[in-house]
């Protein structure tokens, strides 16, 4: 599965977001946690096959908890549209998005 970690919007709220798609499930998924909780705030998409179908369905669910790079929405897009040809390190790459640029 792909993992993009995203820049906290407000971290007495949330320090860790990850948006990706699981190629096995189909779906996309996002979590959204803070290290003060034992459970996450927001953890959608890592329970049953196509849970969530598309990419801006994703992005809404962590829209208010995370800055959203400008390219996400394209790579997330290409996670999926392109997971059958891709090598399996590229399927499982994980990706920081800083507020301003992408730090592989």
């Amino acid at each position: 599965m792909t993992m993009h970690y995203l820049t906290p919007s407000d971290l007495a709220n949330a320090d860790s977001v990850v948006v990706g798609y699981d190629d096995l499930l189909s779906t996309f998924f996002v979590k959204v946690s803070h290290s003060s909780n034992i459970r996450p705030t927001v953890w959608v998409g890592h329970t049953k096959p196509r849970e969530i179908t598309s990419a801006t369905e994703a992005i809404a669910k962590v829209e208010s908890h995370a800055h959203i790079p400008g390219g996400l929405l394209r790579a997330l897009q290409d996670d999926h549209d392109k997971a059958a040809q891709r090598t399996h390190a590229e399927r499982n790459k994980v990706t920081r998005w800083s507020r301003t640029r992408v730090e592989n």
